[in-house]
Formats: structure tokens, C-alpha cells, sequence
């Protein structure tokens, strides 16, 4: 965090709405065209919960978190103060041990079949991606950094398939309540928020202005022209699930 914009943010360390009250944070780590936006604004609607969208922050130690717990008010209007602050990660942005390593920072990781991801993200070109090549190596190489994160964090994470969302609400919105200790339990209708489908932010389409979940099958399966790399993405996408069955304590498959 630059210095400037640190000595912008201390009038808002002191009170009772101190940025530093906060109760932790909440990493929701995963691709674009997971329903990422979807259970963030879930989760983000929860009376003990500030935040529910990407903010684009770099996490490399106190400052930053400061910083981050700063744009979750401003973006969602609640104070931090006595909440979990979330945040959605969807790329590579550096993530030190020293905010990997806090007792309070929970981790949730979400992944997405990757036929309908990589479906999804040619159909509005997420991420500037165009082409099967760009949004195979993307997701491959996400699957790659999730893989590293729950090794360090050595099981303390909770895993959920995207897909158990919308197939198995109530079950996996009560697992991750319980992860993440906060009560009354989730809620699968969810508020709209200052940038509730607003590019940059999220999921853009019709449906998250919904204010609930959507059920929509991924039952359609595109043809793409290189099968194989379709292929390998599924082997990536069954290896990396087996992984997180066997390596976080938390989970739930579709």
C-alpha cells in the first residue's frame, strides 16, 4: 500500500467501527464462470459478513488487508467492525504466508466443470480471452495455484464443487456456514449491492440481479475444434478434485 494512500485510511482505525475490529477474513478462491459472484454475494449478505465481490487486492500483509477491509465497506455498506471481511480471487494475485498463515482467514476454494467454464468464458470473452488455447491454459494453470494453496494451508480449507451450489443447496450452504462459524445459517436468496452486475466486479449477465439462485443445468455440451485439449481438461479438473477430497478437511461434491 502506497503511503499516501495508508495515511488516508487511519482516521478510520480508531472508534467504534475501526477497521482493525474486524472479525477475520474470508478468501473465496477460485476461476471465472465458477457462480463465484453467485455465492459471494450469498455469503456477502450475511449480517456477519462485509463484502461480496472481486476488489482486485493484492494480499501481501497487514496494510493490505487494511486497505482490503477499507474497499469491502465502501463497496458493500457495511463497517468491518465485528464482521468477516471477503473478498473473491479469480487470478493470480499474491497471496503472502503471512496472511495465508492468520488463524483467522478462512479459505474457501470453488471449481467449476471445465467444459461449461471454458463454454462460459468464450461466450463474453472473460478475461479478454477469445480462444480455446487462452482459456484452457488460464484454467489449468488456476487449478495449479488452488492446488498450491491448499497445500500450504495443509487441509484448512474448505473445497465445494460449483456445481453442488445449485444441486445441493441447503446441504452445502449449511457445510460452509459451519466452516466458516457464522450464524444464523446461509441463505440462498441474497441482496444486490452497489455493484451487483457491473463489469469488473463480477458476473454481469441478468440472472445475479435475480436476488436468488437461478437454476440453470449445465446439461449442454459445445463442440469445441481441438477435442484433445478438452480432454486433458477433464483429467486436470477429476485430478485436482481428487486432490481436494483428500487434502481439505471441508468438502462437498456434486
Amino acid at each position: 500500500m502506497r503511503l499516501a494512500k495508508a495515511i488516508r485510511l487511519l482516521p478510520r482505525c480508531w472508534g467504534d467501527n475501526s477497521l482493525l475490529k474486524r472479525r477475520g477474513f474470508i478468501l473465496l478462491c477460485s476461476h471465472m464462470r465458477a457462480r463465484t459472484t453467485l455465492l459471494s454475494h450469498i455469503v456477502g449478505s450475511h449480517p456477519s459478513v462485509c463484502g461480496y465481490a472481486e476488489l482486485h487486492q493484492k494480499l501481501r500483509g497487514w496494510p493490505d488487508l487494511l486497505e482490503l477491509s477499507a474497499k469491502a465497506e465502501d463497496a458493500s455498506g457495511k463497517f468491518a467492525a465485528g464482521r468477516h471481511v471477503l473478498d473473491k480471487i479469480v487470478h493470480d494475485l499474491p497471496i503472502r504466508r503471512k496472511v495465508l498463515d492468520r488463524d483467522d482467514t478462512s479459505i474457501v476454494i470453488m471449481v467449476r466443470d471445465p467444459v461449461q467454464t471454458i463454454r462460459s468464458i468464450l461466450e463474453i470473452k472473460s478475461g479478454g480471452i477469445d480462444d480455446l488455447d487462452g482459456a484452457c491454459e488460464y484454467y489449468a494453470s488456476r487449478l495449479a495455484s488452488l492446488r498450491d494453496l491448499i497445500e500450504h494451508r495443509q487441509g484448512r480449507a474448505f473445497y465445494m464443487d460449483s456445481e453442488a451450489l445449485v444441486a445441493r443447496t441447503a446441504e452445502t450452504l449449511a457445510a460452509l456456514g459451519g466452516y466458516l462459524g457464522i450464524a444464523p445459517g446461509l441463505s440462498e436468496d441474497y441482496r444486490l449491492f452497489k455493484h451487483t452486475g457491473r463489469p469488473k466486479y463480477g458476473d454481469i449477465s441478468k440472472k445475479i440481479m435475480a436476488g436468488r439462485i437461478v437454476r440453470v443445468e449445465d446439461t449442454a455440451q459445445p463442440a469445441f475444434a481441438n477435442a484433445h485439449r478438452l480432454q486433458e481438461m477433464r483429467r486436470i479438473h477429476e485430478s485436482f478434485r481428487q486432490f481436494a477430497r483428500a487434502n481439505t478437511r471441508h468438502h462437498v461434491f456434486a
